[in-house]
């Protein structure tokens, strides 16, 4: 039973060193934007660790990815630009040097959906920008066939990993043999 214990105890290890690991940060955040709506207007706040981001550039583009309006940020890291028309319209920030992949903005009652944002930058494979100006391409709507045939794959995986856990947790909890059968004074 000695080897059971230690496979136990290896076992518990790599599973504490593997969470652990995967929830240690490594970098600090992407920046974050707020929108609000007020009276045709569209507002906009962004930070980056808790402190605001100057001197960011937004643009405006209304439902056909025409450039509408165009606005900055200010010491403050806000800003805001006319609403276009239309039931959605897409923004685009660039932060310093980099620019971020388009928000797509809808109407919702009398605010926009969405309302808070973490920037990602080139991770949409319809908004790369090229490392020389901007671009835009306008995103085409979502298919309504079928979805990705691996994510069954993928939440398997998944499942699999999860059990295999909770076995290695349910294990190291239980009482070995040897254990129980000590006096309750200990070795004598």
């Amino acid at each position: 039973m000695p080897l059971l214990n230690r496979w136990k105890r290896q076992g518990l290890a790599a599973f504490a060193l593997l969470v652990s690991g995967a929830a240690a940060p490594c970098n600090a955040a992407e920046p974050q934007v707020a929108f609000t709506l007020k009276k045709g207007w569209v507002g906009f706040a962004i930070e980056q660790d808790g402190k605001p981001v100057p001197s960011a550039i937004v643009r405006a583009f209304d439902e056909h990815g025409h450039n509408f309006a165009e606005g900055e940020t200010g010491d403050e890291g806000r800003g805001e630009v006319p609403q276009p028309r239309g039931a959605s319209f897409t923004i685009e920030i660039k932060v310093g040097k980099r620019v971020a992949d388009p928000i797509r903005i809808r109407r919702a009652g009398k605010g926009v959906e969405p309302a808070n944002v973490l920037l990602s930058f080139g991770l949409r494979p319809c908004c790369r920008v090229p490392s020389q100006g901007w671009s835009f391409k306008p995103p085409e709507p979502m298919p309504s066939g079928p979805r990705n045939p691996r994510l069954w794959l993928q939440a398997g995986a998944g499942t699999v990993f999860l059990m295999f856990g909770a076995a290695i947790l349910i294990l190291a909890r239980r009482p070995s043999p040897t254990d129980t059968d000590l006096p309750p004074g200990g070795a004598s």
